[in-house]
């Protein structure tokens, strides 16, 4: 235990067992005794206001913290090693009269019941070049602040970049009493690995905060896809849970693969005003298992992109979806304006739906590409519904159809000199665009699909010619 100013100390050495008696002089002269053991291991070592410890482990059992700070200032402690400090009792494994800062690239294991860590003022935790890393265990606190008001001082708990905080309690992992922003939480270059966000933060009693390894140059609403957030999307996107046929609902990106996996996921965000829901800065596949649909009220866009992006089926056609709605749920049937663009394609980039059922509802636009990019859209046996107030597909510079074609509106075609889906000569506008596969389509032409391919109608029969002039029959026969 650290002790100054009129405390005094002596200690009795017996194995790694001190025998501590504390005398402490009150204003009026009267003394007060307190007696307890403490059992220590390794290096403890007190330089001006720094504490170092060393593979410290410091456990006390009586109603002391197990490190008491008690200074006119803050204490630095530097860690080297591993190192716990722990009380059994109704205190906290650290206490500070002022705040504390960790320091080093050693590790600490901290506990208590009342609070792992508690301050009057703040903690810091520094990071590079140094990284701490640091874990809090406690029954009703992790990080707590003593004061009985609200501590005005710029943050109460500070993490800065290459440091990494985990705190595990029963109950609140975070009691801050900030009357600061977010509370007094100050993040640096760190991102929070668990619950997510900083709203849940505060009523979690499970927190991590941790420099990512690396940072996707994809955001999913609004949200950086980063090492630490990856695995669990569906959960940072505080997802609510419907019917997903006996499975958890589940996102994830591999980034390895350059891949984005929706399972049985049932999204709603309500702040899609403030951005696209995907927004992607690199190649891309979407892959879709089961149902998975996505509200964006006030939507910006489901997907903005510049970049290539496939959206892919996992298992088959007739059961992997991934549905968009532009406006709440329960707004369609009023007819609600409609917002929002489900696909937009800035750049070079291109869009290939495959195996898949995509639906767009309720949109201002279906697909989108830029007006000076070079956009294109491919479709290869999948099926699709594009419901939009304005243009359904508009600035697209090539569109084909691979074993599947648009089968509403009649007659409704790609135009190349239009630059999207088009009827008598407009683009069709305001209406349902069905695309799906069926047997008088293309299927089963081995070739991939091309722009310039031709529906021809010879004696009743359905007949594709490919710019070279080969013929196919529907059902796939060269002829």
């Amino acid at each position: 235990t650290v002790l100054a100013n009129k405390l005094k100390w002596a200690r009795d050495w017996k194995d790694t067992t001190y025998k501590v008696l504390v005398q402490n002089e009150a204003n009026d002269g009267s003394k007060k005794e307190y007696k307890w053991e403490t059992t220590v291991q390794g290096s403890i070592i007190l330089r001006n206001d720094t504490l170092f410890l060393k593979n410290a482990n410091i456990g006390t059992y009586q109603e002391f913290p197990g490190i008491t700070l008690v200074s006119d200032k803050a204490v630095t402690i530097h860690l080297e090693g591993e190192n716990v400090i722990t009380t059994y009792d109704n205190m906290a494994g650290i206490y500070s009269y002022h705040g504390v800062a960790f320091v080093g690239k050693g590790k600490l294991r901290v506990g208590g019941y009342d609070a792992g860590i508690m301050v009057q003022e703040g903690v810091w935790v520094k990071g590079e070049p140094e990284s701490p890393e640091i874990t809090v265990i406690g029954e009703r606190y992790g990080i707590c602040n003593a004061k009985s008001e609200p501590y005005d001082g710029e943050w109460t708990l500070r993490v800065d970049k290459g440091a990494d905080l985990t705190i595990s309690v029963r109950g609140t992992a975070l009691h801050l009493n900030n009357s600061n922003t977010n509370k007094g939480l100050s993040l640096n270059g760190v991102e929070i690995g668990a619950p997510f966000d900083a709203e849940s933060v505060f009523d979690a009693s499970e927190v991590h905060f941790a420099t990512p390894e690396w940072v996707a140059p994809i955001e999913i609403a609004g949200h950086p896809i980063n090492s630490l957030n990856s695995n669990n999307l569906h959960d940072l996107l505080h997802a609510t849970k419907f019917d997903t046929k006996g499975e958890d609902p589940h996102i994830s990106y591999q980034k390895e693969s350059g891949s984005l996996y929706f399972k049985n996921a049932r999204v709603r965000w309500t702040e899609a005003k403030n951005g696209p829901f995907l927004k992607i800065g690199e190649k891309l596949t979407i892959y879709a298992s089961s149902t998975n649909e996505i509200e964006l009220t006030s939507a910006v866009s489901f997907i903005q992109t510049n970049y290539d992006v496939t959206i892919q089926g996992l298992t088959s056609r007739e059961e992997d979806k991934l549905v968009a709605y532009g406006i709440d749920w329960g707004q369609i049937a009023q007819k609600a304006a409609k917002s929002g663009t489900f696909v937009q394609l800035e750049g070079d980039a291109t869009l290939l739906v495959s195996g898949v059922v995509a639906t767009a509802n309720a949109f201002e636009h279906g697909i989108v590409g830029a007006k000076e990019g070079t956009n294109k859209v491919y479709f290869q046996g999948a099926a699709a519904m594009l419901e939009a107030s304005k243009e359904a597909v508009m600035e697209i510079n090539d569109m084909s159809f691979y074993k599947c074609a648009i089968a509403q509106p009649a007659g409704a075609e790609f135009s190349a000199e239009l630059k999207g889906i088009a009827k008598d000569g407009k683009l069709v506008t305001g209406e349902q665009v069905f695309i799906r596969t069926k047997e008088e389509a293309i299927e089963n032409i081995g070739q991939e699909p091309r722009a310039n391919s031709q529906k021809l109608l010879q004696d009743g029969r359905l007949f594709i010619q490919l710019p070279d002039g080969t013929l196919y029959d529907a059902t796939g026969r060269k002829q």
